[in-house]
C-alpha cells in the first residue's frame, strides 16, 4: 500500500516492530475514511470524475426493480408485465425521486462507499484499502472502467415503467470514473504522515513512561539509584 517507504520506516520497522504494524494499521483506517468521503464528494484524490447522471445518484431505476413486482401486471402466463405509471411517474423522477423514497435522495455511490474498507492482518506491515470484497472488487471495477449498454426494446420499456424517458437514446454511456489510483497517486503523502505521527506518539509516550521511571529515583552514593 505505501510502496517504498525509504530507509527510515525500515528502521522503524526492526527498532519498534509493533509499533511499526500498528501505526500502519491506523495509516490503513485513516485513508479508507478520507477516501469514501471523496468518493462521495465525486473527487478522489482530488481528482473530480464526471458526474452521474441523475437516474445514478438518485437509484430511480434500483429502488424500481426491488418493487417491480408490486407494480407489474399479471399476464396469463403468470409473468408480470411492467406497466407505465404516466405523467406522474415521470414528473416525480425529474424532481430525483425514486419508488419508496418518500421525498429523500439517497448520496450517489453510497453502497460502494460503504463498501470500501481496510484489513490488516497483526504483525503483516501492510494494510490493504479499497473495495476488498469480491462483489464490492467487480462493482467497483466496473464503475471505474465505465462501460456502454445498448438501449434494446426491453431496456427502453423497463426505463419507461420506471418513469425515466431514454428520448431517443440508442446507448446509456457510463465513462470512466477512476477512484483507486488518482486517490492513491495524490494521498500517499498524506498517508505516510499518518502513519509517522501514529508512530511518534507511540514512541514519544514510551519515552515519556522511561523519564518518569527515573524521575522517581534517586541516586545513593554506594547504593547506587533507588526507588525515591
Amino acid at each position: 500500500m505505501f510502496g517504498d517507504a525509504g530507509g527510515f520506516f525500515r528502521r522503524m520497522a526492526i527498532l519498534y516492530p509493533d509499533y511499526m504494524d500498528r501505526s500502519i494499521r491506523h495509516g490503513g483506517y485513516m485513508a479508507q475514511n478520507r477516501l469514501k468521503v471523496e468518493f462521495l464528494q465525486h473527487a478522489p484524490g482530488g481528482k473530480k470524475f464526471p458526474d452521474i447522471s441523475p437516474v445514478q445518484r438518485y437509484r430511480a431505476l434500483d429502488a424500481f426493480k426491488k418493487r417491480r413486482n408490486r407494480y407489474g401486471k399479471l399476464q396469463s402466463d403468470g409473468s408480470k408485465r411492467l406497466t407505465n405509471f404516466g405523467q406522474r411517474a415521470f414528473l416525480s423522477r425529474g424532481k430525483g425521486l425514486a419508488w419508496g423514497m418518500s421525498g429523500t435522495t439517497w448520496p450517489a455511490g453510497g453502497k460502494l462507499a460503504q463498501a470500501i474498507g481496510y484489513e490488516h492482518t497483526r504483525k503483516s506491515m501492510r494494510a490493504d484499502v479499497g473495495w476488498l470484497s469480491k462483489s464490492a472488487a467487480r462493482i467497483g471495477a466496473k464503475f471505474q472502467e465505465g462501460d456502454r449498454t445498448t438501449v434494446t426494446k426491453k431496456v427502453r420499456g423497463l426505463f419507461f415503467a420506471a418513469g425515466i424517458r431514454l428520448s431517443g437514446k440508442q446507448t446509456i454511456v457510463n465513462p470512466p470514473r477512476p477512484v483507486i489510483l488518482p486517490f492513491f497517486q495524490n494521498r500517499s503523502r498524506w498517508i505516510l504522515d499518518q502513519v509517522t505521527k501514529r508512530l511518534d506518539q507511540y514512541i514519544s509516550k514510551d519515552a515519556a513512561r522511561e523519564t518518569e521511571k527515573y524521575v522517581r529515583r534517586k541516586f545513593i552514593p554506594g547504593r547506587g539509584w533507588v526507588a525515591a
